[in-house]
């Protein structure tokens, strides 16, 4: 991964909310599972599931976006 494509996903992280920041460090940065992710944030499995899948979507087309500009 190049120094464009790394600033291009910390700035999509940078651009959550908390909870979701906090979703994207335990469960991509640290491997937690969604339910140990979702117990210590005191939300549900579906919650951390739904908006990982969302943060992910968002990050990857923030890293297509970056790619076809270098």
């Amino acid at each position: 991964m190049d120094a464009q494509t790394t600033a291009a996903i910390l700035r999509e992280v940078e651009g959550l909310g908390d909870l979701d920041r906090e979703i994207f460090r335990l469960c991509a940065a640290e491997g937690y599972a969604y339910q140990v992710a979702a117990d210590e944030l005191g939300v549900g499995h579906g919650v951390v599931r739904n908006r990982l899948s969302r943060i992910r979507t968002r990050v990857r087309t923030a890293m297509t976006e970056s790619e076809s500009t270098s």
